[in-house]
């Protein structure tokens, strides 16, 4: 379990704590999930969650009375939660688990934690499971990359065109379900969800968070842009 005092050289010095001191933590999530051993930001202001910690702005208006874990200011909370992940938690190594009756053509890529369900194609160069392109912008203007703990986790049935690109999750993972279809020269970026028996045809990209639903058709060079639901 870490403490406040185990982050705080990457909190920058005009942070303030407030809530309970001593507030400890050792995972990181999204809002959406977060328990109460979470590390969780949010980059709008004060979120009801049951995070032990959340980095919150400086301007951040909080209640007067905080129950339970504790509320960080800071001066930009998703630069500071990518520092902490860099310094707590190591990238996610190269691990497969693979279905029966799965095919990989040749040039294929895996990297990090991919998970492969049954009855799966992956035809010649696509690249499943490397990091995903989400950067912020340090003091300097610097873009700095977060780490992407996540995986990529492929259901039974699916079928992933050539040259085609799925980064894996930065905090949670890049889900591909059921029976869809994935046609060459795509990009799903990192944390999307393709739905059961979708078809996303060929040069579409499905940018980061983004939530397909069941039966769907994504045409050709289209773009669902981050966080489309």
């Amino acid at each position: 379990m870490y403490r406040i005092t185990d982050i705080k050289d990457c909190l920058g010095s005009n942070h303030e704590v407030v809530g309970d001191l001593h507030a400890r933590f050792d995972n990181f999530t999204p809002i959406e999930s977060a328990n109460e051993r979470s590390l969780i930001f949010s980059k709008r202001g004060y979120v009801a969650t049951k995070a032990a910690i959340t980095l919150v702005p400086q301007d951040a208006k909080l209640p007067h009375n905080i129950l339970s874990g504790a509320f960080i200011k800071v001066l930009n909370p998703r630069l500071v939660f990518a520092r902490i992940l860099a310094k707590l938690v190591e990238e996610t190594s190269d691990e497969v688990e693979m279905g029966g009756n799965v095919t990989i053509e040749p040039g294929v890529i895996l990297s990090g934690k991919v998970v492969i369900g049954n009855n799966v194609v992956i035809h010649s160069n696509a690249v499943i499971g490397t990091r995903g392109e989400a950067y912020e912008k340090d003091e300097s203007g610097v873009p700095i990359p977060l780490p992407h703990i996540g995986g990529v986790v492929i259901g039974d049935n699916v079928e992933i065109g050539p040259n085609t690109t799925i980064s894996r999750g930065t905090l949670s993972n890049t889900i591909i379900e059921d029976d869809a279809k994935i046609g060459s020269n795509c990009h799903i970026a990192h944390n999307a969800r393709i739905g059961k028996r979708t078809l996303v045809i060929t040069s579409a990209v499905s940018v980061g968070s983004a939530i397909i639903g069941d039966d769907c058709w994504l045409a050709p060079n289209c773009t669902i842009m981050n966080g489309i639901r």
